[in-house]
């Protein structure tokens, strides 16, 4: 999964529970995100980065309702269910859609603070911030690394993040999450 996909959501419920209008939001890294609320017939919420840098950074989220044709912003390249809501995440090449029966309420839970988790989180962060920029870093090196961590954990630890890792596995017949 990317590891922008978790913001984009948190994102795109903000921007679900904001007030109408084109409006912003910022990503926890400072960057804007434009909001586009019923931008054309089918679609709740749009949003697009406004000062995306390279290529990983362009994404877009939209929230769709519940309608029989296919919305014009809706990719041509993804399935499309006549008459059932969906959520949309495209990361470059990459894209994810959820559909969820109509009315349906599908919040993303909470999530849970859990400090162990937090720390090992931070260390990845870490890891990714010192080898950015940084030609000489190669990616064997940052794997070592990363390895390096998750050999270091506890059972308990080890067992939460993998409990994680589960969830976040889709299941075939899943239609909200």
């Amino acid at each position: 999964m990317n590891e922008d996909m978790p913001e984009a959501v948190r994102l795109l419920q903000e921007a679900l529970s904001g007030p109408p209008g084109v409006s912003e939001v910022t990503t926890q890294s400072g960057r804007r995100v434009r909001v586009e609320r019923d931008p054309e017939p089918g679609i709740q919420v749009r949003l697009a980065q406004l000062d995306s840098e390279g290529p990983r950074a362009e994404w877009r989220a939209l929230s769709v309702d519940a309608v029989e044709e296919r919305p014009e912003s809706y990719p041509a390249d993804l399935p499309f269910l006549p008459g059932v809501e969906a959520l949309l995440f495209v990361f470059g090449d990459a894209a994810s859609v959820t559909w969820r029966p109509t009315g349906a309420s599908c919040p993303v839970p909470p999530k849970q603070p859990d400090e162990s988790l937090a720390k090992i989180s931070e260390r990845l962060r870490e890891i990714h911030r010192s080898s950015e920029g940084d030609d000489s870093t190669t990616r064997a090196e940052v794997a070592r690394k990363v390895k390096e961590v998750l050999d270091s954990l506890d059972p308990e630890t080890r067992g939460k993040l993998e409990d994680m890792w589960q969830q976040m596995e889709p299941e075939e017949e899943i239609l909200c999450r």
